[in-house]
């Protein structure tokens, strides 16, 4: 990982290795202002591309809009489950 992608992560506060090849990224984007939000969806986009799993949690629809596949939860329970979408870029 290149040190300004690293840097950014750790700036979102939300970059976790989970294995190899699996990161978990939560709330990734909820603390930044639309310019540094695209740039870590730009990265995590770049980490999959390259192989890598990412479990992402988020309220945003648009960052989830991207995913394979989304999982919807309320008070614990899974309540929708999609699969087929892609971390496209965008």
């Amino acid at each position: 990982m290149r040190p300004l992608r690293a840097w950014l992560l750790r700036m979102a506060g939300m970059f976790r290795k989970a294995g190899r090849d699996r990161e978990l990224a939560d709330e990734p984007t909820g603390n930044l202002d639309s310019k540094n939000s695209e740039a870590v969806i730009d990265l995590l986009r770049q980490l999959h591309a390259d192989g890598a799993t990412i479990c992402m949690v988020t309220h945003d629809p648009r960052y989830a809009s991207i995913a394979d596949r989304t999982i919807h939860l309320f008070d614990g329970h899974i309540t929708e489950e999609t699969v087929g979408t892609r971390m496209a870029s965008g």
